[in-house]
């Protein structure tokens, strides 16, 4: 497994693949929103523990909606971390180790604060979609999207 990454505000994350493992705990055909490549492109995750939970955040290409943190890059691409796919994992899910583009990395530690603030955020309004509270049209496409609602 990668080594701990620290930014300056010390906060933790690392960056990995989920193991073999997890994909065959969460198959496709019954969890058709848990995104998989197969095994010639898994995805890289941004694994993070926030309030007792570890969650893994997949980076992806072509993000068309808000919930996400987009990464800059040079080749026309609207890539990032994709809050409506975010895996609840345990540590022996946890795969191998993963290496980003060299520009990926700074940007992530440079904002890691940003990611953890908007990622409790999104958590948030998922509760409330959840429970009723909050379920017009958008949310409802959100709840149909997400892939938290495996891990309930």
């Amino acid at each position: 497994m990668q080594e701990i990454l620290y930014n300056n505000s010390m906060k933790e994350y690392k960056i990995c693949l989920l193991s073999d493992e997890f994909y065959e705990k969460y198959p496709t055909d019954i969890f058709s929103e848990i995104l998989q490549k197969g095994e010639t492109r898994p995805y890289l995750v941004l694994l993070l523990k926030i309030d007792g939970k570890q969650y893994a955040i997949p980076f992806r290409s072509n993000i068309n909606h808000k919930y996400c943190f987009k990464i800059v890059n040079n080749r026309g691409l609207k890539e990032g971390l994709d809050y409506t796919k975010t895996l609840v994992v345990e540590e022996k899910d946890v795969g191998r180790s993963a290496h980003l583009r060299s520009g990926t990395i700074p940007q992530v530690d440079e904002h890691i604060d940003v990611i953890i603030r908007d990622f409790k955020k999104f958590i948030e309004l998922y509760k409330k979609i959840k429970s009723g509270e909050k379920r017009g049209k958008t949310e409802e496409y959100i709840y149909s999207m997400t892939t938290l609602k495996y891990f309930d």
